[in-house]
């Protein structure tokens, strides 16, 4: 996990240049990442059908741990179309298989987080103190969203795990608010449109690991 070279940073100053290079890979990769977004849809959708005919709470944490790898397999892949290179179908198994472990252990946390938060939504019948616990298990879950946006593509870039992992995803949340929260906003939207229309709005998972992995390339310096 983690030994490709470090990929070439795009010009992150204020312009459009990012966001235009996105916009051509996503382009030029249309086909690649189709495949790969149905990929997570269909990873997915077993779990998202459990939460219509149960509950969240339970469907969650299993839904987050099996999507965690097709996830990190998307920012790998979106990685390479960044720096030019091609990502052949041999190589997103061997990439796959590489990634799932490392991928699982970073779900656990938001898996945990998620389900606590929907048991605690569901579950106290005492009204203050449910919206007490809500709210702040409400706070942590947003944390670990914010801090894993990052926390992906620098594990599958660098290997990272534990403390280091989470410090070094803190450090980019620090240097690049706007990127990082623009990116949990769309990711948030893309949740709750799921719930709202069904798992077709999936489609449009493997273009968001595009600018993930833009919005989170390593700086020149």
């Amino acid at each position: 996990m983690g030994h490709d070279p470090a990929p070439k940073p795009l010009a992150d100053d204020g312009s459009s240049n990012l966001l235009l290079e996105v916009g051509r890979t996503i382009r030029d990769e249309f086909h690649i990442l189709a495949g790969l977004s149905l990929l997570f849809m269909v990873a997915a959708l077993p779990w998202i059908v459990l939460a219509t005919v149960t509950s969240w709470a339970i469907a969650w944490a299993p839904l987050v741990l099996v999507a965690a790898p097709v996830w990190a397999l998307i920012v790998a892949c979106a990685d390479r179309f960044l720096r030019g290179e091609t990502a052949p179908w041999r190589r997103m198994a061997r990439d796959l298989a590489q990634l799932a472990l490392p991928a699982i252990r970073i779900g656990m946390v938001p898996a945990l987080c998620g389900s606590a938060l929907l048991a605690l939504a569901q579950g106290s019948r005492d009204e203050p103190v449910r919206e007490m616990l809500v709210v702040t298990a409400a706070g942590i879950a947003a944390a670990v969203l914010v801090l894993l946006i990052p926390a992906i593509p620098l594990a599958v870039r660098t290997g990272a795990s534990g403390v280091s992992l989470w410090q070094a995803s803190a450090f980019i949340v620090v240097r690049r608010p706007s990127q990082v929260l623009g990116s949990v906003t769309i990711a948030g939207i893309g949740i709750w449109l799921t719930v709202a229309f069904g798992p077709a709005i999936l489609l449009g998972v493997a273009p968001l690991g595009v600018l993930v992995a833009a919005i989170t390339m390593p700086d020149s310096d």
